[in-house]
């Protein structure tokens, strides 16, 4: 198990739990704790890193593939519509959430 945390989100010590003892925790914002943690990775099973990314087209295009072939399980709490943006906002304000919020857009 990977957990891909790109926005500061979480932490290790917040996902130890749900990794497995294989487990993997990446972190792509700058700070002393990755960089700590990656330093000490041989003192445990479950490790964690810290890399540079820049999103491109062909990436995210991967990460949409893996996706669909159901080789990547992102937790989603709840979608909604775009006139709903701010009762999403306030869902996120409760610190509450469970997993990723959806803002679904027509077309």
């Amino acid at each position: 198990m990977i957990v891909f945390d790109a926005v500061a989100k979480s932490s290790y010590a917040k996902t130890k739990k749900v990794l497995t003892d294989s487990g993997r925790y990446v972190s792509t914002v700058p700070s002393p704790s990755p960089f700590l943690l990656q330093a000490t990775n041989f003192t445990r099973r479950k490790k964690a890193f810290w890399m540079f990314a820049k999103a491109n087209h062909d990436d995210l295009d991967f990460v949409v593939d893996l996706a669909n072939q159901r080789k990547i399980n992102v937790a989603i709490d709840k979608a909604y519509k775009l006139d709903e943006a701010a009762e999403a906002h306030r869902h996120i304000e409760t610190e509450r959430v469970r997993g990723e919020l959806v803002i679904k857009m027509e077309h």
